[in-house]
C-alpha cells in the first residue's frame, strides 16, 4: 500500500468555454509475485500482478464540476535486483508500472478522458528472519 500525492491540471477550450480538468491519484497498493534468476548475492527478477488505486478525475467550466472518484483495479508488471550484503539484509532497486485503464467524465455534453497510469522506480532495505 503506497501514498501518493501525485496530482496533474490541464485546461482545454471547447466552443469558447474553458475547462480544467484534475487528477488525482491519493493512493494505490499491489500484490504481485516474483521470479527470477539467483547469481551469488544477486537476485534478478521479474514481478507481476493486480493492483488498484484510487484515481480522481475532475472536470470543471463556468462555476459546475463533474468528476469521477472511485478505487479502480489494475495490472503492474516490472522488474529490479536485489542483493544479499549481509547475513540477513538484502537491498533492492525496482521498477514498476501500473496501469488502470481509462475513466470518462461528461460536462455540458463534452467527453473529457483520464488514464492512471504511473512509473514507479524505489529503492529498499530489506531484513529476511
Amino acid at each position: 500500500f503506497h501514498g501518493s500525492g501525485q496530482k496533474s491540471s490541464d485546461s482545454a477550450s471547447l466552443l469558447g468555454i474553458g475547462f480544467t480538468v484534475d487528477r488525482e491519484m491519493p493512493w494505490f497498493a499491489t500484490v504481485r509475485g516474483r521470479i527470477g534468476y539467483a547469481t551469488g548475492p544477486f537476485l534478478i527478477y521479474g514481478t507481476g500482478g493486480m493492483g488498484w488505486g484510487n484515481f480522481k478525475l475532475t472536470v470543471s467550466a463556468l462555476g459546475t464540476s463533474a468528476s469521477d472518484d472511485t478505487t479502480k483495479s489494475a495490472f503492474t508488471a516490472g522488474g529490479g535486483v536485489e542483493w544479499m550484503f549481509a547475513p540477513q539484509w538484502s537491498a533492492k532497486l525496482e521498477y514498476l508500472y501500473l496501469d488502470t485503464g481509462h475513466t470518462n467524465v461528461t460536462l455540458f455534453g463534452a467527453d473529457f478522458d483520464g488514464r492512471m497510469q504511473d512509473n514507479i522506480v524505489r529503492a529498499g532495505v530489506n531484513y529476511h528472519f
